[in-house]
C-alpha cells in the first residue's frame, strides 16, 4: 500500500514537473527565437514570472540582471501610492481670500494635483475654467475691484521640482513630466501661429494657457515652406519665448505643444487677467508669500478625482506627470527627497530583502532607472495581494481591450482580456510588467524587460503575440 502511494505521488509530482518544465521550455523557445532574429540584435532580455498565490518563481531568464524598465516603472509608483496614500486619497487646490496689512489678497495654494484641467477626466473643466470657478465662488461676497494682490503659497512644494541627482541627459524629456504644487492641463503649453485665410493677413501668436506676462520678449517668425512644422524654444530661466514656423502654401494655422515650465505662475497670470477683464486694472502679483502676515477670510476648494482614478489613468495611458506627482506626494509624506530612498524604505517596511536597484523618478523616463525583472514581479505580487480583483490590477491596461495594450495583439489572440499590464518604451528599451490569468485559471505576475536593442520598438512589438499566448499557457 505504501509503495503504491509512493508511486502515485511520484507520478503526480512528475506530472506537475513536466507541465512546468514544458511551459518553461516554451518561454525559452520564444526567447531563443527572438535572439535569432535581426530585430533583436544586441538586445539584453530579462524575464520573470511568479505565482501570485505563493510568490514562487515559475520562470527566470536573466531575471536578476538590473535593466532599465522605462514606463513600466509606473506599476511600482502606483502600487506604492495605492497602499501608502490610499485609493480614496484626493488632491486639493485652494484659492483663498486674505487680508495682508489692510489689503485684500488672493492666495493660490495647491498640493500637487496633476489632474487640474486634465482632458482625461471628462467631468473636469480645463485648468483655466477651474481657476475661474474658484474665483467666482469668492466673488460672491467680495467685489473684484477690492482685490489688490495675488500670491502663490507653494507650501512644501519646491520651485525646482526636478528629482534630486536627475541626470542631465534625461532633462529634456523629463520636463514633460515635472509636477508642481499647482498644475494646469497636465502642464502642456500649446502655441498657435495663425492668420486669416488670405496671404496678406498678418500672423498672430496665441498661447494656451495665456502666459505672455511671464516673458519680457516673445519673438516669432513664419516662412512658407514645403513642409509643415513648428518649433518652440523655451529655455528654463529665460524671460524670452521664441517660436518658429514653416507652413505649406496656403496654410493658416499651426500648433506646437511643449512643457509648461512654470504652471504656478501661469495660474496667477490667468487670475490676474480675469480680474483685469472685470475692470480691476490695478491688481498685481505679490512677492514672496508669508503665511504669518495673512489673515484668512474665505476660501474655495477644488478637489481632484480619487487616487484610484488617477492611478488607472497613469497605468492605462502612461501619463508621466501623474506618476511624477504621486511619487513627489509620497516623498513629502515620508519626509524624503529621493525616490530611491522611498523605495528602499518601503521595501524594508514590507519585508523585502536584498532589493538592489536605482530609482530616479516616478514616471520611468530616466535611463538611469534600473531594476531587475525578478524584483519587479516580487513587488507586483505584493501590490496585487494575491487577489484577482485587486485595486492595483484594475488600474492596469488590459491586453486587446484598453489603453496602451489595446492594439498590441490581434483581437483573435487567446490572450486578449487575460493580461493586465503596464507597457514601457524608450529608444532601445521595451518592457511589459503586470498580471496574467492562465488557461488553468491561475494568476501570475510577470515582467519582461528588453534593453539595448537597435531596432524600433514597433518592430519588436510584432513578436509579442506568441509571448503572451505562451504566458497564458503556463
Amino acid at each position: 500500500m505504501q509503495s503504491c502511494f509512493s508511486r502515485i505521488t511520484l507520478i503526480l509530482f512528475l506530472g506537475v514537473f513536466t507541465t512546468l518544465n514544458g511551459s518553461s521550455q516554451s518561454l525559452s523557445s520564444v526567447i531563443d527565437s527572438w535572439q535569432k532574429k535581426s530585430t533583436f540584435h544586441g538586445a539584453t532580455i530579462g524575464l520573470s514570472v511568479r505565482d501570485l498565490s505563493n510568490d514562487a518563481l515559475i520562470y527566470d531568464y536573466n531575471g536578476a540582471s538590473n535593466l532599465c524598465p522605462a514606463s513600466s516603472l509606473k506599476t511600482i509608483t502606483t502600487g506604492m501610492a495605492l497602499e501608502e496614500l490610499g485609493s480614496s486619497f484626493t488632491y486639493e487646490t485652494t484659492l483663498s481670500l486674505t487680508i495682508e496689512g489692510g489689503d485684500t489678497c488672493l492666495v493660490l495654494r495647491g498640493n500637487g494635483d496633476p489632474t487640474l484641467g486634465s482632458m482625461r477626466f471628462t467631468h473636469q473643466a480645463n485648468g483655466q475654467e477651474v481657476l475661474y470657478n474658484l474665483l467666482d465662488d469668492l466673488l460672491l461676497t467680495t467685489e473684484a475691484s477690492a482685490i489688490q494682490r495675488i500670491y502663490l503659497d507653494p507650501g512644501e512644494w519646491t520651485f525646482d521640482p526636478v528629482p534630486v541627482d536627475y541626470g542631465h541627459e534625461d532633462l529634456g524629456q523629463y520636463y514633460g513630466a515635472v509636477a508642481h504644487s499647482v498644475n494646469l492641463n497636465e502642464n502642456v503649453l500649446r502655441t498657435y501661429l495663425k492668420r486669416e485665410k488670405n496671404f496678406d493677413a498678418p500672423w498672430s501668436l496665441e498661447l494656451v494657457p495665456n502666459i505672455e506676462a511671464q516673458f519680457d520678449t516673445i519673438i516669432y517668425e513664419v516662412a512658407d515652406a514645403s513642409t509643415s512644422s513648428l518649433a518652440i524654444h523655451y529655455p528654463v530661466g529665460s524671460k524670452a519665448l521664441y517660436v518658429h514656423g514653416n507652413m505649406k502654401h496656403g496654410h493658416w494655422r499651426m500648433r506646437v505643444e511643449s512643457a509648461l515650465h512654470h504652471p504656478e505662475f501661469a495660474a496667477l497670470s490667468i487670475l490676474q487677467d480675469k480680474l483685469r477683464a472685470m475692470g480691476n486694472e490695478s491688481v498685481r502679483l505679490g512677492d514672496l508669500f508669508d503665511q504669518d502676515r495673512h489673515l484668512l477670510i474665505q476660501e474655495s476648494i477644488h478637489e481632484s478625482p480619487k487616487l484610484f482614478d488617477i492611478a488607472k489613468q497613469t497605468n492605462t495611458w502612461s501619463v508621466n506627470v501623474f506618476a511624477d506627482a504621486l511619487m513627489k506626494t509620497m516623498l513629502m509624506k515620508a519626509g524624503l527627497t529621493n525616490p530611491q530612498e522611498l523605495l528602499e524604505s518601503y521595501a524594508r517596511n514590507h519585508g523585502f530583502e536584498g532589493l538592489r536597484c536605482r530609482i530616479m523618478d516616478g514616471s520611468g523616463l530616466s535611463r538611469s532607472n534600473i531594476i531587475s525583472a525578478n524584483q519587479m514581479t516580487q513587488l507586483i505580487n505584493h501590490f496585487a495581494q494575491n487577489q484577482a480583483n485587486s485595486t492595483f490590477q484594475r488600474s492596469l491596461a488590459v491586453l486587446g481591450r484598453a489603453g496602451t495594450l489595446e492594439e498590441l495583439v490581434p483581437q483573435t489572440s487567446p490572450a486578449v482580456g487575460r493580461v493586465y499590464a503596464k507597457s514601457g518604451g524608450l529608444t532601445g528599451v521595451l518592457s511589459y510588467t503586470g498580471i496574467v490569468q492562465t488557461n488553468r485559471g491561475k494568476w501570475l505576475s510577470f515582467s519582461l524587460i528588453i534593453n539595448n536593442h537597435v531596432n524600433s520598438n514597433a518592430n519588436l512589438r510584432l513578436y509579442l503575440d506568441r509571448f503572451f499566448e505562451t504566458l497564458i499557457a503556463l
